[in-house]
This record gives structure tokens, sequence and C-alpha cells, in this order.
């Protein structure tokens, strides 16, 4: 079971239950957490997110535009 902690007014300490290499034995595994730390990992995984949306968004238009020229020309798939 996971167990959060304030360990202070900015630190999160978490302790989660860790398998080791025998599956029967299990080992707790703490760490701790600045609170400004966190936020500023939300900040970065959150615009690397929204660049990666981005950019697959703009790969899909590309491959509809495709998708839409070949229909305008008649290409269909391939089923054989």
């Amino acid at each position: 079971m996971t167990t959060y902690r304030k360990k202070d007014e900015y630190t999160l300490e978490v302790e989660k239950p860790k398998e080791v290499l025998q599956p029967s034995k299990i080992e707790k595994e703490t760490h701790t957490y600045d609170y400004g730390f966190l936020l500023n990992q939300k900040e970065a995984i959150t615009k690397q997110r929204n660049e990666m949306i981005t950019l697959k968004e703009k790969e899909l238009a590309e491959v509809q535009e495709l998708i839409d020229e070949s229909n305008k020309l008649g290409i269909t798939e391939n089923l054989l």
C-alpha cells in the first residue's frame, strides 16, 4: 500500500511497496519530493505532452490530406 506523508511544508514523502527478485518478498521504497520540483515537473511534462499532441495532429492532417487526394484520384486500398 502506498503511503503519502508531509515531510515539511515543501516536501512530500512517498513510500511504495517494491517487489525484489524474490516475488514473495516485498520491500518498501521511500522517496522525497520538493513541492516546487513537483510543480515544475508537472509544467514540463504538460508542455512536452502538448508539443507531442501538436506534432501528432500535424502528422494526422498530412496523412488525411494524402488520403483525400488519393480518393480524388480514385486510388483505393489493395486488398490482395
